[in-house]
């Protein structure tokens, strides 16, 4: 067995499914299967590996798949090469940094107002 198919046999089969899960889902995924690999020791069948690169990557798949059904473009995993790749990596990137800006831009609650 080797990664790709171990991703696979988590139910990650298709883009359309890797658009309904979340970043955590991802990671979930992996820690399941390295535990699972873990595990089984000697036992474990194949190759599995998650090079972090591999990972960011499939992140920003991700990502780029749930912007392609939030604007109702069709889903096609053949249109992630290249110069692609590298735009939804940058814009994976650039949403996480932002989503960690605007964390700490949560203004504390007021306090209650005393009689």
């Amino acid at each position: 067995m080797n990664t790709t198919e171990a991703i696979i046999d988590e139910g990650f089969d298709t883009l359309d499914t890797l658009a309904t899960v979340d970043e955590d889902d991802i990671d979930s995924m992996i820690k399941n299967l390295r535990e699972t690999r873990r595990v089984l020791g000697a036992a474990a069948q194949g190759n599995v590996t998650f090079p972090f690169l591999a990972i960011k990557e499939l992140k920003a798949m991700r990502n780029w798949a749930t912007e392609l059904v939030r604007t109702q473009c069709p889903l096609n995993a053949g249109l992630f090469t290249g110069m692609v790749i590298n735009s939804a990596v940058a814009r994976f990137a650039l949403e996480k940094l932002r989503a960690d800006t605007q964390e700490d831009e949560v203004p504390d609650k007021p306090s209650k107002l005393s009689e």
